[in-house]
Protein backbone atom coordinates (compact mmCIF):
# COMPACT_ATOMS: atom_id res chain seq x y z
CA UNK A 1 0.00 0.00 0.00
CA UNK A 2 1.30 3.45 -0.91
CA UNK A 3 -0.15 6.31 1.12
CA UNK A 4 -0.16 10.04 0.49
CA UNK A 5 -1.59 12.87 2.57
CA UNK A 6 -4.18 13.94 0.00
CA UNK A 7 -5.06 13.45 -3.65
CA UNK A 8 -3.19 16.69 -4.38
CA UNK A 9 0.11 15.19 -3.19
CA UNK A 10 2.17 12.29 -4.49
CA UNK A 11 0.94 12.68 -8.07
CA UNK A 12 3.96 10.73 -9.34
CA UNK A 13 2.55 7.57 -7.74
CA UNK A 14 -0.86 7.65 -9.45
CA UNK A 15 0.18 4.82 -11.77
CA UNK A 16 0.01 2.36 -8.86
CA UNK A 17 -3.31 0.68 -8.11
CA UNK A 18 -2.57 0.44 -4.39
CA UNK A 19 -2.22 4.22 -3.92
CA UNK A 20 -4.53 5.70 -1.30
CA UNK A 21 -4.81 8.86 0.75
CA UNK A 22 -4.24 8.68 4.50
CA UNK A 23 -7.97 9.13 5.08
CA UNK A 24 -9.08 6.56 2.50
CA UNK A 25 -6.82 3.96 4.10
CA UNK A 26 -8.59 4.17 7.46
CA UNK A 27 -9.73 0.70 8.52
CA UNK A 28 -7.49 -1.10 6.00
CA UNK A 29 -4.21 -2.91 6.57
CA UNK A 30 -1.33 -4.10 4.43
CA UNK A 31 1.78 -6.11 5.17
CA UNK A 32 4.04 -3.25 4.08
CA UNK A 33 3.26 0.44 3.71
CA UNK A 34 5.11 3.20 1.86
CA UNK A 35 4.27 6.73 2.98
CA UNK A 36 4.79 9.80 0.82
CA UNK A 37 5.08 12.47 3.54
CA UNK A 38 4.25 16.16 3.42
CA UNK A 39 6.95 18.71 4.16
CA UNK A 40 5.76 19.02 7.76
CA UNK A 41 5.96 15.24 8.24
CA UNK A 42 9.50 15.25 6.81
CA UNK A 43 10.37 18.00 9.32
CA UNK A 44 8.88 15.84 12.08
CA UNK A 45 11.03 12.89 10.96
CA UNK A 46 14.06 15.19 11.07
CA UNK A 47 13.27 16.01 14.69
CA UNK A 48 12.47 19.68 14.14
CA UNK A 49 11.14 21.41 17.26
CA UNK A 50 7.85 22.62 15.72
CA UNK A 51 7.36 20.69 12.49
CA UNK A 52 3.62 21.23 12.11
CA UNK A 53 1.76 24.47 11.41
CA UNK A 54 -0.03 25.65 14.53
CA UNK A 55 -3.50 25.44 12.99
CA UNK A 56 -3.07 21.93 11.52
CA UNK A 57 -1.07 20.11 14.19
CA UNK A 58 -3.78 17.72 15.39
CA UNK A 59 -5.11 16.95 11.90
CA UNK A 60 -1.69 16.14 10.44
CA UNK A 61 -0.66 14.08 13.46
CA UNK A 62 -3.90 12.10 13.41
CA UNK A 63 -3.57 11.39 9.68
CA UNK A 64 0.06 10.35 10.15
CA UNK A 65 -1.01 7.98 12.94
CA UNK A 66 -3.62 6.42 10.63
CA UNK A 67 -1.01 6.02 7.87
CA UNK A 68 1.61 4.40 10.10
CA UNK A 69 -0.82 2.01 11.76
CA UNK A 70 -2.03 0.54 8.44
CA UNK A 71 1.09 -1.66 8.27
CA UNK A 72 1.24 -5.11 9.81
CA UNK A 73 5.00 -5.56 9.36
CA UNK A 74 6.85 -2.53 8.01
CA UNK A 75 6.54 1.16 7.22
CA UNK A 76 8.88 3.20 5.03
CA UNK A 77 8.84 6.86 4.09
CA UNK A 78 9.52 7.96 0.51
CA UNK A 79 11.84 10.95 0.86
CA UNK A 80 14.21 12.72 -1.46
CA UNK A 81 16.27 14.54 1.13
CA UNK A 82 20.01 14.23 1.70
CA UNK A 83 19.44 14.57 5.44
CA UNK A 84 18.26 10.97 5.62
CA UNK A 85 21.12 9.48 3.59
CA UNK A 86 23.32 9.51 6.68
CA UNK A 87 20.69 8.12 9.03
CA UNK A 88 19.83 4.89 7.27
CA UNK A 89 19.73 1.92 9.61
CA UNK A 90 22.49 -0.58 9.11
CA UNK A 91 22.59 -4.00 10.73
CA UNK A 92 25.38 -4.39 13.28
CA UNK A 93 28.56 -6.07 12.18
CA UNK A 94 28.77 -9.78 12.86
CA UNK A 95 31.33 -9.41 15.64
CA UNK A 96 28.89 -7.19 17.57
CA UNK A 97 26.83 -10.23 18.54
CA UNK A 98 29.86 -12.06 19.87
CA UNK A 99 30.77 -9.12 22.11
CA UNK A 100 27.40 -9.10 23.84
CA UNK A 101 27.28 -12.87 24.47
Amino acid sequence: MILRYSSASGKEFEQYSNLKTFGNARGQTAAHVLIHPTESIVNFLKGKEKPFAKNSTVTVQNKLYVAITRARYSVAFIVDDKYFARDLWQPPKEDYFFKIL
